[in-house]
């Protein structure tokens, strides 16, 4: 079995963050809670680079946050605040699917 090589790249905060040269042609949905935060914004952007790759970003924090990208959806959602019920019906009015 021929060795597997992933490139990496350097953006901002991170370092050694994979790339994906070759699409697969499936398109994920990723889920990012506490998306106003350090890492939470920069992870969000990131993905959002990659609309071919990142369907659908769920950015959800205290606060809804402000992204404006295509494939981001802004969820205001209180983890410590909110019940469990109260967040799956959030999730569900805002057509969380993953």
């Amino acid at each position: 079995m021929a060795p597997q090589f992933i490139t990496v790249q350097n953006k901002g905060i991170f370092r050694s963050l994979p790339t994906f040269p070759e699409h697969d042609g499936k398109e994920y949905t990723a889920i990012v809670t506490g998306a106003n935060g350090i890492s939470g914004s920069y992870i969000v952007d990131l993905l959002a680079e990659a609309p071919e790759r990142w369907n659908t970003i769920y950015a959800m924090s205290r606060r809804a946050p402000a992204s404006t990208r295509s494939n981001v959806k802004n969820i205001a959602a209180d983890f410590l605040a909110d019940s469990p019920g109260e967040l799956a019906e959030s999730f569900k009015k805002h057509g969380v699917t993953a």
